[in-house]
């Protein structure tokens, strides 16, 4: 199978890099990142511990970078990074789009933009194996608990039962 062009928005690489599974996954899932030079410009604005550097370090030599003016509709409520990524992944169809922004995966949704987020990312690892069932509930609860990352009860409830049907 080859690589399938994922156009990466930061919150998803930044909870990932945080877990420790950022270079590993997307390398793994047979993903070909891409980030659009504001992206980069955001995450770099961000505080991380040493290994998390470490981690989005290696995961931005891995990543191509581009620079791509900002996006069409500055109307939608939209960051500039939201709208320069919505507006690239849908120049270099059949890209998709790495977002956990429930506005941006919207936009994504109303453009026929296919999405995948983190909790997407996670039960692709699971099916894969790069992580067991028992794993990836940890690194889930890790994820909220410690890191911030924010999903609904419904959502995250789902997740679990997601990741525990998975078949390996």
């Amino acid at each position: 199978m080859s690589a399938r062009l994922l156009v990466c928005d930061a919150g998803p690489l930044i909870i990932q890099a945080k877990l420790g599974v950022l270079t590993r996954w997307i390398s793994e899932l047979k993903y070909n990142p891409v980030l659009l030079d504001v992206v980069v410009d955001e995450i770099k604005r961000g505080s991380f511990a040493y290994g998390e550097q470490q981690e989005i370090a290696q995961f931005l030599k891995q990543a191509k970078i581009v620079s791509f003016p900002e996006g069409k509709d500055t109307a939608s409520g939209l960051s500039l990074q939201d709208q320069a990524s919505l507006s690239y992944v849908e120049k270099m169809s059949p890209a998709i789009l790495l977002a956990d922004d429930r506005l941006l995966r919207r936009a994504a949704k109303q453009a026929a933009v296919p999405v995948i987020g983190f909790p997407g990312l996670m039960i692709q690892a699971v099916r894969k194996n790069l992580v067991t069932k028992e794993e990836a509930l940890k690194l889930l609860d890790k994820a909220i608990e410690l890191h911030d990352y924010r999903i609904s009860i419904a959502l995250y409830q789902e997740l679990r039962k997601q990741i525990t049907a998975c078949k390996t």
